[in-house]
């Protein structure tokens, strides 16, 4: 074979070897421009059961448990302030006639489309489905027995 043709045959080679190269980059950046668009136009990079900036900042702030069901006429008190850093500060008085105690304890918390994860190093997550009144200022906590906690947010 001529140094001519062998030229022209690696030349063809190479020739086919950048096509197949630029295809499968052209492939690669197409599929990463979808993934793209599909994160903005979904505006929650995929977890599709985060909520929007308004509703979190919703919780932030004090709020004063006004309602609490419990069944051995225990008197139940609570304060809970949720700060924007995600972290969670309660505080609650539980007494009767004859005894009392108080607790308080940090957690940190998610909120998610309807609900409201709580978390702490020691313990396993809480949840809570949660509903807001129209104006914002009164907040129903059910918790996995479905007893209600009603809040409402402190001026």
């Amino acid at each position: 074979m001529s140094n001519y043709r062998k030229s022209l045959v690696l030349n063809v080679e190479y020739q086919l070897s950048m096509n197949t190269k630029l295809s499968v980059i052209m492939i690669i950046v197409s599929f990463l421009i979808g993934v793209g668009v599909g994160v903005v136009i979904s505006g929650n990079n995929g977890n599709t059961n985060t909520v929007s900036i308004p509703e979190f900042e919703k919780f932030i702030g004090t709020w004063k448990v006004i309602e609490y069901e419990e069944s051995r006429n225990i008197t139940y008190e609570g304060t809970w302030i949720f700060y924007k850093n995600h972290s969670l500060y309660l505080h609650v008085d539980a007494y009767n006639e004859t005894s009392g105690s108080n607790l308080t304890i940090w957690r940190t918390f998610e909120v998610f489309e309807g609900e409201l994860k709580l978390t702490s190093k020691n313990a396993p997550p809480i949840f809570y489905q949660y509903e807001f009144s129209d104006d914002g200022k009164r907040l129903t906590l059910i918790d996995n027995t479905g007893k209600p906690h009603v809040l409402t947010k402190e001026e």
